[in-house]
């Protein structure tokens, strides 16, 4: 528990804590093994702190693994939600792969656990937490929306599209462990990897203009 005389921490510090505790606690034990007394001990709060934050494990896990989705969400609404005329489409896509693999890159071990929890018995759980998805898409996916219609262009193409490029950020962070060895050496950046597949397809260049091939 926290010692006596420490600094008090803010709510928002606690939170983050508890948080930061159960994100290693579901990794280290999984779902079903994780108690909420050893998030309370990692995070150096009693059990009724904890509780005043989380109703329950449920609610908890919801919360860990959601949380770097939240992140993101929160971090692009900011950055587009001041823009009165379109961005050009390459720096929009751009920034949002860029801001989506920073804020899921440093919570890999938590996309783990939200894909593990997909096949597990817990339909409940798995139901939760594909509700606190939907709602971080359909908020991303309201900045599409508005950008498509300005471009003139359908947005419901637009919102599937999103889902498709944080599928895609997921699994490139998911399987990077994997990455073969002369990819690593090369040292290529990931995320201008993506927006080179996004933007040129399987050729991951522009077409070589002084090519004799279509």
């Amino acid at each position: 528990m926290v010692e006596v005389g420490a600094q008090r921490r803010s709510s928002e510090a606690v939170r983050g804590a508890i948080l930061d505790a159960a994100t290693e606690e579901f990794t280290t034990s999984g779902y079903a093994q994780t108690s909420m007394r050893a998030v309370a001990g990692r995070a150096q709060v009693s059990l009724s702190v904890l509780y005043r934050h989380f109703a329950g494990k449920e609610d908890l896990f919801a919360a860990a693994v959601t949380r770097p989705f939240s992140t993101f969400l929160e971090q692009f609404a900011s950055a587009w939600s001041e823009l009165e005329e379109p961005v050009e489409e390459a720096r929009l896509v751009e920034e949002f792969v860029r801001d989506l693999q920073e804020s899921l890159a440093p919570q890999r071990n938590a996309l783990l656990q939200l894909v593990a929890v997909n096949g597990g018995p817990d339909a409940d759980l798995a139901a939760g937490l594909r509700s606190s998805l939907n709602t971080v898409v359909i908020e991303v996916g309201h900045i599409a929306r508005l950008e498509a219609t300005r471009r003139g262009r359908d947005p419901q193409l637009s919102i599937q599209r999103i889902w498709l490029v944080i599928s895609l950020v997921i699994g490139e962070l998911l399987m990077r462990p994997w990455r073969p060895e002369g990819l690593q050496e090369q040292g290529d950046d990931p995320a201008q990897a993506i927006l080179h597949l996004l933007a040129h397809g399987l050729r991951l260049a522009p077409p070589d203009s002084r090519s004799d091939g279509p």
